[in-house]
């Protein structure tokens, strides 16, 4: 008999970690699931981890791969593994609520949908603290009681297309053939613009279900190596959204992309500025790109910085280099309550006087 759901599980050099992960899941309120692990390659002692579990819960599946060759492959392998009718996924240095599946699966069967969002929790591994990501779905938030939402009828969905986030419907998945890319960053962007769009209907759950750590060291800090893989990821996503019937569903992704590119050059600037230029070349590629091609000063409010990414259209980076160098100087920032003024790197705060009625 199949279970109910099929829990992914992809694995590389997460020893420390993937305990907390794996008791999560095998102590889930609903038990009629399998747990599908790929260890792709570890060579930490993960694998023996996953080996023990296995031997104490029949549900745990363990497939081994000897190259190691990312998590979108390692997925990839699982779903064709998998036999459960909905798939749910978790990484395996993160956890789940020991009632995610349960919750998950009620509804997805309930409304009949192809897919099912749920909120989540981030804690942070170096602080020790939880918080709350409730922005992921305020998307949907006129929404949250419609047992069959349409994706076109919700502005501005791609705030996080993690693929964990959500409940699919298997039979869907391997219908539409959603499947994740091969490589190392973004590998997961074109699995989730495809799952949503492509979906008939889709709910919420606003309850966090799943609990995300952010930490040092994992893929997404080897972005020095792979910084490539997320223009690929966006123009792979670009190019299937451009082909669908209802365009709306374009408008939200190029806001996305705005966003994290901006945040992905600041970051690689600071971390990385041996690879800036490069990187600065082929963003400004991609936003002229994207302003030929689309009205988005219609959606300038939703994007963080607007006129920092027209000056990349439009300036070379030496330009862009000066600019910065410039502001480092001096700034003036207003918060809520505060404007912050920098003078040649010294901050001076003020606080802000609320006018009363």
């Amino acid at each position: 008999m199949k279970p109910k759901v099929s829990v992914i599980v992809p694995v590389y050099n997460v020893k420390a970690y993937l305990s907390q992960c794996l008791d999560s899941l095998v102590n889930q309120t609903l038990k009629d699931i399998e747990i599908v692990c790929v260890d792709d390659a570890s060579t930490d002692g993960s694998l023996r981890v996953l080996e023990e579990y296995s031997k104490k819960d029949n549900r745990l599946v363990v497939i081994t791969q000897q190259i190691n060759r990312g998590v979108g492959v390692a997925r990839n392998v699982a779903l064709e593994a998998a036999s459960g009718d909905y798939i749910m996924f978790c990484d395996p240095d993160d956890w789940y609520e020991l009632n995610a599946c349960e919750v998950a699966y009620n509804q997805i069967v309930k409304n009949k949908n192809d897919v099912v969002v749920f909120n989540f929790r981030q804690y942070s591994e170096k602080n020790k603290n939880y918080r709350d990501c409730d922005w992921r779905i305020l998307p949907f938030r006129r929404q949250f009681n419609n047992p069959n939402i349409i994706l076109s009828d919700v502005p501005n969905y791609m705030q996080a297309p993690y693929a964990w986030a959500q409940i699919y419907s298997r039979k869907y998945i391997n219908k539409n053939n959603i499947r994740f890319a091969d490589q190392r960053l973004c590998e997961d962007v074109i699995f989730y613009v495809k799952a949503m769009v492509s979906a008939n209907n889709i709910s919420v759950i606003t309850d966090p279900l799943y609990v995300y750590r952010a930490r040092e060291g994992s893929i997404s800090h080897n972005y020095n190596i792979y910084w490539a893989d997320l223009f690929k990821a966006r123009y792979d996503c670009l190019a299937f959204l451009e082909q669908q019937h209802d365009k709306k569903c374009v408008y939200p992704f190029l806001i996305y992309s705005f966003n994290t590119l901006s945040n992905w050059y600041n970051l690689i600037n600071k971390k990385k500025p041996k690879i800036a230029k490069d990187f600065y070349a082929e963003i400004k590629k991609y936003y002229q790109l994207l302003v030929a091609k689309y009205d988005i000063s219609s959606i300038a409010q939703y994007i963080n910085n607007y006129d920092e990414i027209m000056f990349i259209c439009n300036n070379s980076w030496k330009q862009k280099i000066i600019k910065d160098f410039f502001r480092a100087l001096f700034y003036i920032r207003v918060t809520n309550d505060r404007k912050i003024i920098s003078v040649l790197g010294i901050k001076i705060k003020m606080k802000l006087q609320k006018i009363t009625d």
